[in-house]
């Protein structure tokens, strides 16, 4: 009656210990591995097409640990039996800081320390969000319902599953499919996408195009994740920071914000775009807005050197009419 899914392919996300990850610039990667440790894995014969269909040059289903997760862009991590060692949490969180996305995969109650792995395993990398052990909606072919807004779930409206637990979404996490007990079924925190019920991407209940769909946006729509038009560097992109719509190459320097706005390297007023004051006291003048020293249009006052309308008076040098008297 328990569907093996939520062992292989459940919640790709991707986390990182101190909220959301700043890209750093890694190789590209292109890889998928399911890593399962627990019972026999699931039927992932449709996800292995899906995904090399999406553009993944290798599906890898293991219970062995890799030596590394640099190949991999995406990474399922399903019902783990033994505790993580520092290593391998380790491993984890340099294939997050390269942007890789992963997923946590979690089933129903029977499996309770196995989810409760997982929920160690979201503290540690800093998630509020957690599973919940259940037991709900029993059965292949329930229809889930998407909460839209996050480009994991664009073009999915009703994909299937069947037994689950839930989900308890904190923190910065963002609810995405709902189940028919409206329960959380899906959900995604700072590049950790987590799934209560592997049957959303197993063949042991029967997979529908929405299904397929969502299998597709956890290996591309990740890659521009905000929608900028670049992709992130483990998609070959030079996206420096995917979580920033307004950081990205190309895009206008803002001087004053301490962000490296157009991934060229250089932060505010050591970047070239920056102009520079003689007397640096503000963002586009000298001194002022527009002006030399200390006012808005003169040297220092409002329309003179050094008064109104002269250098030290009304309308002359240093009285209302001559040059110094």
């Amino acid at each position: 009656m328990l569907c093996r899914p939520a062992l292989a392919l459940v919640a790709l996300v991707a986390i990182s210990t101190l909220g959301p990850v700043r890209q750093a610039h890694a190789q590209p990667a292109d890889g998928v591995l399911v890593f399962y440790d627990h019972v026999l894995p699931a039927d992932l014969t449709t996800l292995e097409a899906t995904m090399l269909a999406a553009g993944a040059s290798s599906f890898i289903q293991t219970d062995t640990w890799p030596a590394n997760l640099g190949p991999f862009r995406l990474a399922v991590l399903a019902l783990p039996n033994n505790d993580l060692d520092p290593g391998q949490v380790a491993d984890i969180e340099i294939f997050l800081a390269a942007g890789g996305l992963l997923v946590l995969a979690a089933d129903i109650d029977i499996f309770v320390d196995p989810i409760q792995r997982l929920n160690d395993l979201a503290a540690t990398l800093g998630l509020d969000s957690s599973f919940v052990p259940a037991q709900l909606d029993m059965g292949c072919g329930r229809m889930a319902t998407t909460v839209p807004g996050n480009p994991l779930i664009d073009g999915v409206t009703s994909p299937t599953y069947a037994w689950t637990s839930e989900i308890a979404v904190a923190g910065d996490g963002e609810t995405l499919l709902l189940g028919e007990s409206a329960q959380v079924i899906a959900a995604y925190e700072d590049h950790v996408f987590l799934v209560a019920d592997g049957n959303l991407y197993t063949d042991e209940c029967s997979l529908e195009p929405d299904n397929l769909q969502l299998m597709t946006n956890l290996f591309t729509a990740w890659c521009d994740f905000d929608l900028d038009g670049e992709d992130k560097s483990i998609c070959g992109g030079n996206d420096c920071d995917d979580d920033a719509p307004g950081v990205f190459p190309g895009a206008v320097e803002d001087c004053a914000d301490g962000v490296d706005n157009d991934c060229d390297g250089d932060v505010d007023g050591a970047d070239t775009d920056c102009p520079v004051g003689d007397d640096d006291d503000d963002a586009t003048g000298d001194d002022d807005a527009t002006g030399d020293d200390d006012d808005s249009t003169g040297d220092d006052d409002t329309t003179g050197d050094d008064d109104t309308t002269g250098e030290d008076d009304t309308t002359g040098d240093d009285d209302t009419t001559g040059d110094d008297d």
